[in-house]
């Protein structure tokens, strides 16, 4: 993606596939902000057009570009414009690239159609099942706010205005399913504590089925509790002695698995927090229980654990856990994090894979026809406030919207919408069905063509 600044006017050029089967390619102008705040582009090539059709461009080639194996040779650029950046477009022929690579496949923007078909797999998520296997924990918040520094040490002294309780690790991943409209059924190990009790009622009133849940004496509840002054993090603290998982509490886990695919689940989610629960051989016997029934298995990933994962369907780790389970050293070009994406692929013989990037958007491996197709998806977020929990809301609507029918392109972009949306919330959050939907509803234009 290339973007040029027309006043306070932004617009991306964006190189699309119209479809991987045909190669075919167009690209697109996406842009935000007000149309009378671009008048001050209408010099240096800008100029203002009210069009029906195509708007062809000359690609000039950027400076020490070279074609490489598999490259597509462009002459020239489709703009089809959308109807809110009618009036002016800059001037960008410079910026973009003299070649692309068939494979790859950058959206922003949608059409009428492909925001119905999106709309019918979000509307199909009250009907699906999923299975989430993975550490719980209660996340509590502190909120409050500070005023002068304590005499007793130099810290800020919170004056507490409220305090909030979450279901925190699955119960998270659990909760947000049950918040997009699906029947999760939640499996884990809580203590015989009050932080289990709390965590039973939190699921229990979210639609959470909890009657996989198993607590055990010997085990402890984990909690995290975060001191909030305003909306700054101050402290947190945790709770989290560690889990024995003894032979009898992993033929109970399996066991609960079993009930769980035979009930009929579309998908199974592994919510990896290396707190003890998902050892190497549960992985591998919760991948091999759910593939032989022929349901898809997504996993968030511990790095400690990468090369247990063999066979998931769909792995989704942040861009420095992918490097660091593949035990390499971190770089930043998108190049090199596809480069990444398919050694990860061939290690782990994964169907897809689905690499977070932060505020660089994420990308998408499809290892699932032929040749690998590779998407890339900008980030949706328009403000960031709290990441906590945004890996587990990817992998939930990830998992769901494969259920409700999705193709892995779709489930990706969907997944997207919604962490754009749960970021831009303070804490542990959800969101719920009609927030996606309205999300996905303002990346739509039509095509004037």
């Amino acid at each position: 993606m290339r973007d040029t600044q027309a006043g306070r006017h932004r617009v991306s050029c964006v190189l699309h596939s119209e479809g991987f089967k045909t190669g075919g390619w167009s690209a697109f102008l996406h842009g935000n902000g007000e149309d009378r705040s671009s008048r001050t582009a209408m010099r240096a090539g800008a100029f203002r057009s009210r069009r029906k059709a195509p708007v062809f461009f000359p690609i000039k080639p950027e400076p020490g570009a070279r074609k490489k194996p598999g490259d597509v040779p462009i002459g020239h650029l489709a703009a089809l414009i959308p109807k809110a950046y009618q009036p002016v477009l800059p001037h960008f022929a410079e910026y973009a690239p003299l070649y692309i690579r068939r494979e790859i496949s950058i959206i922003i923007g949608m059409d009428s159609a492909s925001f119905s078909k999106l709309r019918r797999i979000i509307d199909n998520f009250s009907s699906q099942r999923v299975a989430v296997l993975g550490d719980i924990m209660l996340d509590r918040y502190i909120r409050g706010s500070v005023r002068r520094i304590s005499p007793e040490a130099p810290v800020p002294i919170v004056k507490v205005r409220e305090v909030h309780t979450v279901a925190g690790g699955s119960g998270n991943v659990a909760a947000n399913l049950a918040a997009l409209g699906a029947k999760p059924g939640l499996i884990s190990i809580t203590g015989r504590d009050n932080a289990a009790g709390e965590l039973s009622d939190i699921l229990s009133g979210k639609g959470v089925d909890t009657g996989s849940l198993i607590s055990d004496a010997a085990a402890f509840t984990i909690e995290k509790t975060r001191v909030i002054a305003e909306h700054q993090q101050v402290v947190r603290f945790d709770r989290e002695p560690e889990l024995k998982l003894t032979p009898s509490l992993q033929k109970a886990v399996l066991g609960a698995l079993t009930d769980q695919l035979k009930a009929g689940v579309g998908a199974v989610i592994l919510s990896d927090y290396g707190k003890g629960l998902l050892t190497p051989h549960v992985i591998e016997a919760a991948i091999k229980l759910a593939l032989n029934r022929g349901v898809p298995v997504f996993v968030d990933p511990k790095v400690e654990h990468f090369a247990r994962y063999k066979k998931a369907t769909c792995l989704t780790p942040n861009t420095m856990e992918a490097y660091q389970g593949m035990r390499l050293i971190q770089k930043d070009s998108q190049e090199q994090v596809e480069e990444l994406g398919r050694k990860i692929i061939a290690t782990l013989n994964c169907r897809s894979l689905l690499i977070t990037q932060g505020e660089h958007g994420m990308t998408l491996f499809n290892n699932a026809g032929d040749r690998m197709k590779i998407l890339h998806i900008p980030t949706k977020a328009r403000e960031v406030y709290d990441v906590t929990g945004a890996g587990d809301t990817v992998i939930s609507t990830l998992a769901l919207a494969s259920a409700a029918g999705a193709s892995p392109e779709e489930a990706a972009l969907i997944a997207n919408f919604a962490a754009g949306i749960v970021v831009a919330k303070l804490g542990t959050a959800t969101l719920t069905k009609e927030e996606l939907l309205e999300s996905v509803k303002k990346d739509l234009w039509t095509k004037t063509v």
